[in-house]
């Protein structure tokens, strides 16, 4: 892809006579690949938290990434998750303060690859009369990581063929990044 060029040469085998006609041209040049390269779909690393929108009785805080290169002529698409929101200081305004358990294990990636998310959570522990869950901010309880960020695997070149009219193929796809707009 992207083009190149082909030079394919021949000899003379046997010269020409007095009266016979030149020997053609030996070398020719003669484009190929002109065909555009696959350009795959690149994202910004996740920005930073936004500042939650209140301070006490429940907000919303955000955090993005940036699609740096569209995909073109079949190149890897861009995953479907480039914002994510999560509640943050849903503790009531005059919460008293609350213990934790110690984190608990991390879950499972949110996606196979391309770039997902797990999350591990602590409960509240002791007293629950007067520390409910909703008081507890979403960083005391939990957590996210980054995961699978490797690419995900290319299926154009090697795209899936029935060798009758019978054959049925079934893909489960439980990455989560599968979406309406994909099929």
């Amino acid at each position: 892809c992207g083009g190149g060029t082909q030079r394919p040469t021949r000899r003379v085998v046997s010269q020409p006579g007095p009266l016979g006609a030149a020997c053609p041209v030996l070398v020719a040049t003669r484009r190929c690949g002109t065909q555009p390269c696959p350009v795959d779909c690149e994202v910004s690393d996740w920005g930073e938290w936004t500042a939650c929108t209140a301070v006490c009785g429940g907000g919303t805080r955000t955090r993005m990434r940036n699609v740096v290169t569209r995909p073109s002529n079949g190149g890897e698409p861009c995953p479907q998750e480039n914002s994510v929101s999560s509640q943050c200081n849903s503790h009531s305004c005059d919460a008293s303060s609350c213990s934790f358990s110690d984190w608990g294990e991390w879950g499972s990636c949110s996606r196979a690859c391309g770039g997902g998310l797990k999350r591990r959570v602590r409960s509240v522990v002791g007293d629950r009369g007067s520390c409910m869950l909703d008081d507890a901010t979403e960083e005391q309880r939990r957590q996210y990581l980054q995961c699978n960020s490797q690419k995900c695997p290319s299926t154009a070149a090697a795209p899936l063929k029935c060798s009758s009219k019978v054959d049925i193929a079934i893909i489960i796809d439980g990455s989560g990044g599968c979406a309406e707009a994909g099929f």
